[in-house]
């Protein structure tokens, strides 16, 4: 009974302990129910709300808690009932186990008694039987003791007696053999060791002696180490001594500007001592030198590495200006003169720190980049404006060619680029996060691009964002300020000490500054001989103009020609600007002096308008150059206008033979009537913008010819270059116009032309440094169009004699041309060049044909026609009045009028009378007149001229040559002379 209501128990409480509802409420179980029960509220209420409005969190909660109390009671509830009925059974169960619980009790008593008694009677059986069998087991084992006992004392002495005789018979056997052997074997040891010994003294000397002869070669490297070492750093300290005078002494005024750049630039000192190094004093005395330390010269890691870096804090930042001023000195002094432009950055000293290398501005600004810069905005641009140096290095100079700067100036002579050195103080003092990228990007490159950078750094400063100190020291040689003194860490001799040498006093550094830069402006100048662009002399006039025009210009770094094409594609017409002193000037005489020697006056005609005050264009009338059509010098607008003219009747008529043709361009043309002179035609214009100074007829008219020039000029070979100083200003032509014109050539010239020449986005122009430095883009001014090169020098004699080369070719060849227009607006005309009085002169009937009236030639037109007259008809009002100032230009012109009538008329050659010796002279009082031919005028001349001027005689000396009546009368003959004409 117990039995069983002990296992219906087990059973009760099994089935209590695995109820699920009552487990529901253990441990952490009801908050993962709530969390689930929120779970299910909260998706649906931040769905209604939107999850933007804050009310979904109380209300779901609210929901759960709502929701999680009604089911969690209820739940609780049906496990708690369950719980109490099986909890009560198992209860009723285990009371009546308790029941039964004495009656067992007695009855495992009764049986425990019987089981001892059963077990003690089995412990005494056992024990009896063992007794009899261990008493037995001992005296078996005693009887075979006492039989091995027996058979032992038996056998055992006659063994023993045989192992006696045995021994006795091996020891005799042994006294007998073995004495001998081993005397023998004694004398064997004796022989070996002393061989032995006796080769072990030879080995021992034999280590000795070349031990010795190791110690005494290593004594000598060791001493001819020390020796080498101290001798190359003595001769090191010497020579930078000798070549680098100390600036503090007077053995500066030895000092000389430099013709080469010198392998390497002092920058400071340090000590070596051995003592300091592991190992440097070896502990055998013998060895130890009488000189343990040293001194060692420091120099500029340049152009090795791109960097020299100043870690600085403190009193260290003032220590790091001197140091850089020194070193920017001593750079300066050791580098020929305009081989290094500085560009400084001094944002916290605001430039004082380097105030005394602004006297370089003085004589060139480009060594200082103009000024030092402190705005974090200047700071940019300078570094952009380094950065687009870097690219034009790289993709223009450098390319594949040349591993580095130093490799490209030893090849390109005369266009060898200056070395550029960046100097920046208490860094990253107004440097702003792009600012400190270019930073890193010129000091990444900057050693191949002959781009030195000096860099003082803040410690205490936060560097800008994403800028790691640690991205430079790779390209830098680093200088560490300990507290008292800069230190140099080397990668054998540890940490050593510098002491770096005071920039020189006040005056002394202007005086050596001033004295570099007034040699660097004398030797600045790049100029590239006009020979290398030209062709030999048995080519010229042997290109071909029917495609184009390809001229060279100018050197495009070490090994490439800049030419000028036009003709094909969109580059025909030509747009130049740069400022005075440029070498705009230089750039148009190479263009016409190179194509005039490639081009025969077939091939291509010039038509030259220079609007300057100036005689740039005089040389090629003066040299009669057969390609030029027309040359004005000093030009009027009226006469600009008239060959605008000139070319759009031109461009007419090239038009209408075309279409008569069914042709589209020059070149067909040119094949289909090879017979027929027609050359390409190219309008130089300097200083064009004169044309538009006013807003008048001219103006206009000039706007609408070059616009039609410019826009369809390109199919009849017409081609327009307008050069200018500036584009800026209301002076100029219209934006439309210009943007026909695809080739850009800029020179020096301000930021806003540089926009203007170019484009908007591309001012690579204000980065061009020296003159006849320039840039050619035949893409409109876009910047990937962008070719720098270096416009060739040609002094005004080479030029001269390459002019009269060519006229005396077009002699030689009798190549028969248009007669040149010359229009020279600062000289007065010339009576000679008058062609229609040159044909009335020499003809003797020339006067029947004329017109009726009398015809009076007053000078030259301010236009493509012939010379300017005045007609005098037999009627009322028919005269001519003179009003100006210049005496010597009115005499002039009434001394024409008077040879015009006067070789119109008929009579025959006499004296001519004269009351009055007075005049005016601007024609030669002894030039020779031809005799004319018999004519009837009779002339009548008041001169009222001072009896002191120059003149006086003049028209006496002229009536002297004249076949006609001619009376001269003064001051006081006037009315004498007018009363006898009026009556």
């Amino acid at each position: 009974r117990f039995c069983s209501a002990l296992e219906k128990a087990q059973a009760q409480y099994r089935e209590l302990a695995d109820q699920r509802l009552p487990n529901l409420f253990q441990g952490l179980r009801p908050l993962w129910m709530f969390f689930l029960i929120w779970l299910m509220t909260a998706i649906p209420t931040v769905w209604l709300l939107g999850p933007l409005d804050w009310r979904w969190a109380p209300l779901s909660c609210l929901a759960a808690a709502v929701v999680g109390g009604s089911v969690g009671g209820w739940i609780y509830r049906i496990a708690k009932r369950r719980s109490i009925e099986v909890y009560l059974a198992l209860r009723q169960t285990l009371l009546e186990a308790g029941l039964g619980n004495p009656a067992v009790l007695e009855t495992s008593k009764a049986e425990c008694k019987k089981l001892d008694a059963a077990i003690i009677a089995q412990h005494k059986e056992r024990a009896e039987k063992a007794e009899q069998e261990y008493a037995a087991a001992i005296a078996k084992i005693e009887r075979r003791r006492t039989d091995d006992l027996r058979r032992a004392e038996e056998d055992y002495p006659k063994k023993l007696a045989e192992l006696t005789a045995k021994r006795g018979d091996a020891l005799r056997l042994i006294e007998e053999k073995y004495p001998a052997l081993l005397r023998r074997l004694d004398e064997e040891y004796q022989s070996e060791s002393q061989r032995i010994e006796t080769a072990r003294d030879r080995a021992i000397q034999e280590s000795q002696d070349a031990f010795d002869r190791v110690w005494h070669e290593m004594a000598d490297r060791w001493s001819d180490g020390i020796s080498r070492f101290s001798r190359t750093l003595d001769d090191a300290d010497r020579r930078s001594r000798d070549a680098f005078p100390d600036w503090s002494g007077d053995d500066w005024r030895r000092w000389s500007l430099p013709s080469e750049i010198p392998p390497a630039i002092p920058l400071a000192h340090t000590k070596v001592r051995l003592a300091d190094l592991a190992g440097g004093i070896p502990e055998d005395e013998r060895l130890r030198p009488e000189r343990t330390e040293f001194t060692m010269p420091l120099a500029l890691p340049f152009p090795g590495k791109s960097l020299l870096l100043l870690k600085t804090g403190g009193a260290g930042r003032s220590a790091a200006v001197e140091l850089m001023q020194s070193a920017m000195l001593r750079m300066l002094a050791s580098m020929p003169p305009s081989k290094v432009r500085f560009t400084i950055i001094d944002p916290v000293g605001l430039g004082e720190n380097f105030s005394a290398f602004m006297h370089l501005a003085d004589f060139d600004e480009q060594l200082v980049a103009s000024r030092i810069w402190t705005d974090s905005a200047h700071i940019e641009q300078r570094l952009a404006d380094l950065t687009k140096h870097m690219e034009n290095v790289i993709q223009v100079y450098l390319r594949k060619e040349f591993q580095s700067i130093e490799e490209y100036n030893a090849f390109a002579g005369e266009m060898a680029e200056p070395y550029r050195v960046l100097a920046v103080a208490n860094f990253p003092a107004n440097f702003s996060e792009v600012a400190a990228q270019r930073l890193k990007s010129i000091v990444a490159s900057g050693a191949r691009c002959g781009v030195f950078v000096m860099l003082s750094v803040d410690a205490k400063s936060p560097l800008p964002r994403n800028f790691r100190l640690a991205d430079l020291e790779s390209e830098a040689f680093a200088l560490d300020w300990s507290g008292e003194h800069f230190t140099w860490k080397h990668d054998e001799y540890g940490t050593l000490p510098v002491e770096y040498p005071q920039p020189p006093s006040v005056e002394r550094f202007k005086e050596i500054v001033r004295e570099v830069g007034a040699a660097a402006r004398d030797s600045g100048r790049v100029e590239v001989p006009f020979s290398c662009i030209i062709p030999a002399e048995n080519d010229w006039w042997t290109a071909d103009g029917r495609a184009g025009v390809d001229v060279p210009l100018g050197r495009a770094g070490a090994m490439k020609l800049q030419h000028l094409n036009l003709g094909a594609g969109t580059s025909q017409h030509v747009l130049v600007s740069g400022k005075t002193g440029s070498g705009k000037s230089t750039l148009l005489h190479v263009l016409i002096t190179n194509l005039a020697l490639r081009y025969a006056p077939d091939e291509v005609e010039l038509y030259l308008i220079d609007f300057k005050k100036g005689v740039e264009f005089k040389a090629y009338s003066r040299f009669a150059l057969p390609h030029a059509r027309v040359v004005a010098i000093e030009s009027e607008r009226e006469f600009g206008l008239s060959v605008l003219q000139r070319l759009d009747d031109e461009l007419r008529s090239r038009g209408d033979m075309f279409r008569r043709r069914g042709l589209q361009d020059l070149k067909g043309f040119r094949a289909a009537e090879p017979n027929v002179r027609l050359p390409r035609i190219l309008l130089i214009i300097d200083e064009f913008q004169e044309l538009f100074t006013e807003d008048d007829r001219i103006a206009q008219e000039s706007t609408l010819l070059l616009d039609r020039l410019v826009r369809q000029g390109r199919a009849f070979g017409i081609h327009v270059m307008l050069g200018s100083q500036t584009l800026g200003g209301a002076y100029t032509l219209a934006r439309s116009t210009i943007g026909q014109m695809a080739v850009r050539i800029a020179l020096q010239c301000s930021e806003s032309d540089a926009h203007l020449i170019l484009s908007e986005d591309n001012t690579a122009a204000r980065l061009l440094t020296r003159p006849g430095e320039a840039i050619y883009n035949d893409a409109n001014g876009l910047y990937e169009g962008n070719h720098p090169f270096q416009v060739v020098w040609l002094p005004d004699n080479e030029r001269d004699d390459y002019l009269a080369r060519v006229s005396e070719l077009h002699k030689r060849r009798k190549t028969k041309t248009p007669p040149q227009i010359v229009f020279e607006g600062n000289v007065l005309a010339d009576l000679a060049n008058n062609e229609p009085l040159g044909e009335l002169l020499d003809s003797p009937d020339a006067h029947a044909e004329q017109a009726p009236g009398a015809r009076a030639w007053l000078g030259s037109a301010v236009a493509i026609k012939e010379p300017t007259s005045a007609t005098f008809l037999p009627q009322n009002g028919s005269n001519l009045l003179l009003v100006g100032h210049r005496e010597e230009a009115a005499l002039g012109v009434l001394a024409g009028c008077f040879i015009s009538l006067a070789a119109g008329g008929r009579g025959e050659r006499g004296e001519g009378s004269s009351a009055s010796a007075g005049g005016l002279a601007a024609v030669s009082p002894d030039a020779d007149l031809p005799p004319f031919a018999s004519c009837s005028p009779s002339f009548f001349i008041l001169d009222g001229m001072r009896a002191d001027a120059p003149e006086v005689g003049f028209w006496k000396r002229l009536a002297a040559v004249v076949p006609h009546s001619v009376e001269i009368g003064g001051v006081r003959d006037a009315a004498r002379i007018v009363g006898e004409l009026h009556a």
